[in-house]
């Protein structure tokens, strides 16, 4: 019933587990000496998980700001220069359920595909 339910056009938000998760620190950018706010590669941030490193430190004084639904980031100082911007977070992604149609290949398709070179299709023969 769940898959039902959300078939078609109805997302539901998932924390994705393991997937929903940047362990590794993520490049967001390079400091310019004049920007103060950077937008993070994912939205719908999960509160509380953000860690944010300016050249591999971790800042946490003064913590940096984050509006989780855009995923925006304020700091309070301005990164100088050439400094490299990383974060590690959780996030929620959006989940829809595709059609059988959209899905899944039927073996021709999948063997048409899998033969194809560069606008070249090779066919086998058995002759």
């Amino acid at each position: 019933s769940f898959l039902q339910y959300h078939q078609g056009d109805i997302p539901f938000w998932w924390t994705g587990g393991p997937w929903g998760s940047a362990s590794t620190p993520l490049l967001v950018g390079f400091g310019d000496g004049s920007r103060t706010e950077f937008l993070l590669n994912n939205r719908h941030i999960t509160p509380g998980t953000l860690h944010w490193y300016e050249d591999t430190v971790e800042v946490t004084s003064p913590p940096p700001t984050l509006d989780a639904a855009t995923g925006l980031v304020t700091l309070s100082n301005t990164p100088g220069a050439t400094v490299t911007l990383t974060a590690r977070y959780d996030c929620l992604y959006k989940v829809f359920f595709a059609g059988e149609q959209e899905v899944l290949q039927s073996e021709d398709q999948f063997y048409a595909q899998l033969f194809r070179y560069e606008g070249v299709i090779l066919h086998e023969s058995l002759t």
